[in-house]
């Protein structure tokens, strides 16, 4: 595996490819577990008009944590676009694409008590990356 590229991208591809072809086109975020509540929407609300205010860019990224392993599709409390009427990016990577390739009894190797260690961290930020530096750039006038 070269340095800074994921294991069998090219397979992943094909297989994300030939998906889209199908009748019904695959749903990378699924909704599970309970909406937020008013609380948390008024702050994720005011998260977003404090950026907008600010003129910065934001991106709502998915970040998958150990019990998502070997998940095709990323499970989100709500869609984060409708429940906030953002235009934010929602960037995000599965577990079953991050670690392709990944023989099954190193998938511990990349974690910490669900969360990503740093060889998680640098394997995440190489998939995201491109897509981070996509929706910089489609953002418009840098301030």
């Amino acid at each position: 595996m070269g340095r800074g590229s994921l294991p069998n991208r090219r397979i992943w591809r094909r297989r994300l490819r030939s998906r889209s072809h199908s009748r019904s086109r695959p749903t990378l975020v699924r909704e599970k577990g309970k909406p937020f509540d008013f609380y948390e929407t008024y702050f994720a609300k005011r998260i977003l008009m404090l950026a907008a205010e600010n003129h910065t860019r934001i991106a709502m990224l998915h970040i998958p944590i150990d019990s998502e392993r070997g998940l095709d599709s990323m499970p989100e409390r709500s869609r984060l676009d409708g429940a906030l009427d953002s235009q934010a990016p929602f960037i995000g990577v599965t577990s079953a694409a991050l670690f392709l390739g990944v023989p099954a009894d190193r998938f511990q190797h990349f974690y910490t008590d669900q969360h990503f260690n740093t060889n998680g961290r640098a394997l995440f930020t190489r998939a995201i990356l491109p897509a981070v530096l996509k929706a910089y750039d489609a953002g418009g006038t840098h301030e």
